[in-house]
């Protein structure tokens, strides 16, 4: 089967909601068409299936909810391969607890603010 990316990209924003049997709702912000199971596979009742033959953006919608390998993969195609410092950058920011986040023992101590175990900032500040 050959997959349109761009129809994949727009079936990317379409709501699916399985009816009874082997039917999908595939909605979206102007449209609702049904897609069923055949012998010969997907169908769906929209213009675009009815001219073109392959699969429509409603089709690609109810694959991708079903998770389809073959529109897996051509998603894969659309979406940016992450490097690992990419990876590494957005996991550090996601972890408040890292050595990288703001506020951490390391920077109050460079920025003298440190207190030490057991003492409280009134004994230090009757220290000075």
């Amino acid at each position: 089967m050959t997959i349109d990316l761009l129809r994949l990209m727009r079936a990317v924003h379409l709501d699916t909601r399985p009816q009874d049997g082997e039917v999908w709702a595939v909605t979206g912000p102007e449209s609702f068409h049904l897609v069923s199971v055949d012998d010969s596979g997907l169908l769906c009742d929209c213009e675009d299936f009815a001219f073109c033959g392959g699969p429509c953006k409603h089709i690609l919608r109810v694959g991708l909810a079903n998770g389809d390998c073959d529109t897996i993969k051509a998603l894969r195609q659309l979406l940016p391969n992450p490097t690992r410092r990419a990876v590494r950058r957005q996991t550090s920011r996601s972890h408040p607890e890292s050595p990288n986040s703001v506020g951490t023992d390391r920077d109050s101590r460079k920025a003298g603010t440190h207190v030490g175990a057991g003492a409280t900032n009134a004994e230090h500040q009757g220290a000075a």
